[in-house]
Parts: C-alpha cells; structure tokens; sequence
C-alpha cells in the first residue's frame, strides 16, 4: 500500500478483510461512500453479492463501473469486472462472465497486480466446473500458486477448498481429504466461523467414504463447537447442522431437536434459500419416527417455500439481468473506443463457438440431463395457457421413494447415479412430444400437451413397470428404487396441477410408496 494515499488506506484496509471482517469493510464502505463513491460502491456491491442481493449488487457495481473507466486503470476497476462476472456466473451467463474476467485479467497485468490476477483465474476456473473440469482444475491450482506467492491465506483456504469440492465430485477422496484439510489449516490465519463450519461439512462428508470413523466424530464434535460458540450467528447454524443432521440418520429425534430451532427462527427473519432443504431434513426425520403427519406439515412447507422462494428469485433475476444487459452495452460502447488485443479476440471468438453449448446449459439440468426447474415453469405456463376443455395438459409429479435413506445408507454419488438412471428410466418411458423436467431433489415432472391424466397415467404405470425391471443391483448390492406417482391435468394453471399432483402423490406415500394415483384411479 506505499502508493495509496493516507485518506485513502482505510478503504483499501477494509477491501483486505471483506470477507472476514463484513462489518467492518460495510461500516468503512458507508463512512467514504460521499468522497470516494465508486470505490465505496464497489466494495458495498461485493457484500451484497456475498450475501445474495444480486440485484442490489448489480446496481452498485454497474454505477462504480462507469465512473472507474473514467479514470486510469486501477485495482478497484479489476474488483468491479469481478464482481459483475460473478453475478453473470451465478445467473448461467457463462459467455459474458468469462467476457468480464478475461478484461480483470489483463487489467491484472497491465498494474502487475498478482492478486488481482489470482482472483481472475481463480473465477475463470470456476465458470468451467460443469463444462470443462480439467481447464477449471487447471486454472484452480494456478490461482493457487499466485494465492501462495502472495500470502493471501483466504485465496489459499478458497482455493483448496475448491479444488476439494472438484476431487470429491470425481471421487478422488484422497486427493479431496488433502484440499479440505489444507483449506482448514489456512482458516487459522483469520477468525470466520460460517467459512470454518462449511469446510468441515466437506471434509466430514469425504472421511464419511473413506471410513475415517475416528475422524468423523472429530469433525462432528468441532461442528457442535462452532453451534454452541456461535448462538446467533444464523449462516453458521445452518452450515454446521446440515452436515450433522446429516450423519445422524440413526436418531431422528437429535436431527429434530438441532434442526427445528432453526428453522422457527428463519420463519421469523423471512425467506431464507435453506429453508426448504432445512424442512425436508425435518420431514424425513418425522417420517422415521412414524409422525407421518409432521413429516407431512413439514414437506408442504417445503413446497410452499420453494414456489415463493422461485417467484422472488425470477423477480430478482429479471432485475439483475436487466443490469447486466446495461453493463454489457456500456462495454460494447467501450470496446469500440480501443481496440482489442489479438489473444483477447481469440478468447471472444471461442466464447462465441461455446455460446450455444451455454445457452442450453442454462436451460438443462447438469446431473440428469433433463429440462431443469426454471425451464419447466417457462415453458410449461406456455403449454398451460394453450390447454382447452378438449385439448387438457396433463402433469405427473413424480417422486423417489425413500431417497433419503438410499444417500444415507449408499452415500451422495450413488444418490446421483439413482437420480441419473431414473431420468433415463422416465425418458424411455415417456412420449416424444413431453416435457420431461426434474422439479428438484428427488423429484420429477412429466407435461404432456393434448393429454389426459388418465392417458398420462398409463404412462406412468408402464415407467413402474420399467422400474421393477430395471437391474438396481448393478449399481450397489442390495440396492432397489421405487417412485410414488401423482397424476392430474389442468387447462390454465401449471402451478394448481402441480399442487394437486402433489397431494395424490403423497396419497401413495402415505400407503407406502410405489405406485400412481389419479382423479380416476
């Protein structure tokens, strides 16, 4: 910092510790907001990504954006890309987050800036963890030699972290243990227990497959630590009880008592992205214990939550990509301005090849290959708005018996290769003309235009037969599916079939699973 002003060190002192001191970089933020407006905005949209406010990061990030190209190149031009590509990241627009951080990147090096350089590639690598895992391994481990040189201990901690992640969805436990063990060494260097919480929930969940038991209490004793530490810190309570709750498939009756707390304490502070999940936990594990009627409560709520967590995020998404669609004119305007370098025209030319692989990404889901959730609702009011007397849309709403218990006796992979097979098993069986989609977790929809629920349901009754046939033992010994099936159809709303498919498929749960309930049957 021998080139930054006095005046200005307290607003770079605060950018150096945003991510473990949040209410010191705000306070700082809001403090220089009236003298140094783009700076302070640029850090203030940092912490509103970090804690989901997509579109208000957005705003702030795209103001700061216009008036830093102003001036010279400088650090917190580099930042604001960053920030911006991220949100392009998390939104599926892969081709434009790659657009923002390759202009981080040479800004990087024209201010031979390593950290900023490091971040680049470190957020190039992981917009091609779906899509190309060995360029985003690649790119992972060279951020983290900059990280290294740097002494940046929470780049190092990120990127062993992510580099775990990466092992452990290849199954390379090894590998994994050594990233997340290596991540939780550099959490030593500074205190945030909600990052410390979340490593431990990875590391616990790779010593579970290599049957490190001795390390698996450990790792569950310093998660109720951290609990017990931190009683109102709400991101931490959900990062160490998932995990827990997790490996105490055994006592039901624990999971409720660590998890019910949290969530009557979320219902008061609002929506919350893990309130579904935290309700299906609590749902299985009334199940268990034969409180079907619980069980039940809690899995409506699910389902209410997830439907009113779906129309907020649209709403924010519309928002942010607005913003986005803003920021991308702006840089077309300043494109024009100078002229591009010819390896960064090589870059732009080979997003474009890759433009229509993303596009569809956006619209599928990447374990099954199915049509994902945001597209089934896209294009399933579509088909509903069309539906007639005559001509109905006939939905199934399909569900995997007891997938909890298959994750917790098989463990995750084997939860996914279920998942995978039973959409293959759904594919085959349905009509060429359906729209096939997974609804989330272990569920399914089948929309089948110009149909009847009885025509659907026979369909449904071919798939279980599919299912009963189907070689499950290939995939683990001792290892069987079975779906619970409600069918219904509508002529104007999507979301009113869905709910009815939804009761008649917990009719069939209610008898046991396996099998498919109708109006008619």
């Amino acid at each position: 910092m021998s080139m930054i002003s006095p005046a200005m060190r307290p607003l770079y002192e605060a950018w150096a510790v945003r991510d473990i001191d949040v209410e010191l970089a705000r306070s700082t933020a809001e403090v220089f907001l009236p003298s140094h407006p783009p700076q302070a905005r640029t850090l203030l949209a940092y912490l509103a990504w970090r804690e989901g406010r997509y579109n208000q990061a957005a705003e702030l990030a795209l103001a700061s954006l216009n008036e830093l190209r102003q001036a010279p190149p400088s650090m917190w031009l580099g930042h604001t890309l960053n920030i911006l590509g991220c949100l392009a990241s998390d939104l599926s627009r892969l081709d434009e987050a790659m657009e923002l951080f390759t202009q981080q990147l040479e800004i990087a090096r024209a201010l031979q800036d390593p950290s900023l350089e490091a971040i680049a590639i470190h957020d190039m690598g992981m917009c091609q963890v779906s899509i190309n895992p060995e360029s985003a391994r690649f790119h992972l481990q060279q951020a983290l030699a900059y990280f290294i040189e740097s002494d940046d201990y929470f780049g190092i901690m990120l990127a062993h972290l992510n580099l775990g992640i990466l092992d452990q969805r290849e199954q390379l436990w090894a590998a994994a243990k050594s990233h997340f063990e290596l991540s939780l060494e550099q959490i030593k260097h500074f205190h945030n227990p909600s990052i410390e919480a979340a490593v431990r929930g990875f590391y616990l969940d790779v010593l579970t497959q290599l049957g490190a038991l001795r390390g698996v209490q450990e790792q569950i004793a310093e998660l109720r630590r951290l609990l017990q530490e931190n009683p109102q810190n709400f991101s931490l309570q959900i990062e160490a009880a998932f995990p827990i709750a997790r490996h105490s498939k055994h006592d039901p009756e624990s999971v409720i008592g660590l998890l019910l707390p949290i969530v009557t304490t979320l219902k008061d502070v609002g929506l919350h992205r893990f309130v579904g999940e935290l309700r299906l936990c609590l749902s299985a594990a009334y199940e268990a214990l034969g409180n079907y009627r619980e069980a039940y409560a809690h899995t409506q709520e699910a389902l209410t939550f997830e439907r009113q967590l779906f129309a907020k995020e649209q709403q924010l998404q519309l928002r942010t990509l607005d913003v986005l669609h803003r920021t991308a004119s702006f840089e077309k305007m300043a494109r024009e301005e100078r002229r591009r370098s010819e390896q960064l025209q090589a870059q732009v030319q080979e997003l474009q090849r890759l433009n229509v692989r993303i596009q569809q990404l956006g619209r599928t889901d990447s374990l099954t290959g199915l049509a994902n959730r945001y597209y089934l609702f896209e294009a399933g009011e579509d088909l509903a708005e069309r539906a007639t007397e005559d001509a109905p849309l006939a939905v199934a709403l399909i569900d995997i018996d007891r997938f909890k218990q298959i994750n917790d006796t098989y463990g995750h992979l084997v939860g996914d290769q279920v998942l995978a097979n039973v959409a293959s098993q759904i594919r085959q069986a349905a009509h060429e003309n359906d729209l096939i989609a997974r609804y989330g977790g272990e569920e399914f929809v089948i929309l089948r235009p110009s149909a009847t629920q009885a025509e659907l349901a026979q369909t449904c009754f071919e798939l279980q037969n599919r299912m009963s046939h189907y070689a499950w033992e290939k995939i683990m010994p001792g290892l069987s599916v079975s779906l619970s099936i409600g069918v219904a159809q509508t002529v104007d709303d999507l979301e009113s079939a869905l709910h009815t498919a939804d009761q008649r498929m917990y009719m069939i749960k209610g008898r046991g699973g396996k099998g498919v309930q109708s109006g008619g049957s």
